[in-house]
């Protein structure tokens, strides 16, 4: 089982004590990586949960899922969320966004084909061979330091061509990537 680093009271997120609704939030994620995780459905956690993995604790609250799924299990993953409640919002055939029906959360996943439209060969950096991320001590996958980076600045730069706007969670990326460097 992976454990997060010991970060003491200089980090900039100790203690950050979430809410019971975030802590529901967080469980739930967790429960769909553990059944992926004994289904054989390759999945990794990116974005914020994601980060946070690596760091060993949740950082702040969240208000979506996002997950990189591995092509070939895309309809297998589809058919198992779809089976929690969640229901498609929209997709662009790349990106899929899903709203589950009781509880209103959000999740967002894109198929590791993906990447190769951006370049990225190196499959393993975003979909790590063994669990390397917890929270509360459960395991999970995400990619490594340097592929949330290269996602985080690929985000950042997509908002900049369409006109986005700033990521609203950008600093607080930055500042999670940087405690994780030390």
């Amino acid at each position: 089982m992976v454990k997060g680093k010991s970060r003491g009271a200089v980090s900039p997120f100790d203690p950050y004590i979430p809410t019971e609704e975030q802590k529901k939030h967080s469980d739930f994620l967790l429960d769909v990586c553990d059944t992926c995780e004994e289904r054989g459905i390759t999945i990794s956690v990116f974005g914020g949960y994601g980060l946070d993995g690596l760091y060993g604790n949740v950082t702040r609250d969240h208000g979506d899922f996002d997950f990189g799924v591995m092509e070939e299990h895309e309809d297998e993953f589809v058919k198992y969320v779809e089976g929690l409640g969640f229901e498609r919002v929209t997709t662009d055939g790349k990106q899929h966004e899903y709203r589950h029906k009781e509880r209103g959360y959000m999740l967002e996943f894109g198929a590791s084909g993906r990447l190769k439209e951006y370049g990225r060969t190196d499959i393993e950096t975003f979909f790590p061979k063994t669990l390397n991320a917890s929270i509360g001590g459960r395991a999970f996958r995400t990619p490594t330091l340097e592929g949330h980076k290269w996602m985080i600045e690929t985000q950042n730069e997509r908002a900049d061509l369409k006109g986005w706007g700033d990521y609203p969670h950008s600093d607080h990326q930055t500042k999670l990537v940087d405690a994780l460097e030390k």
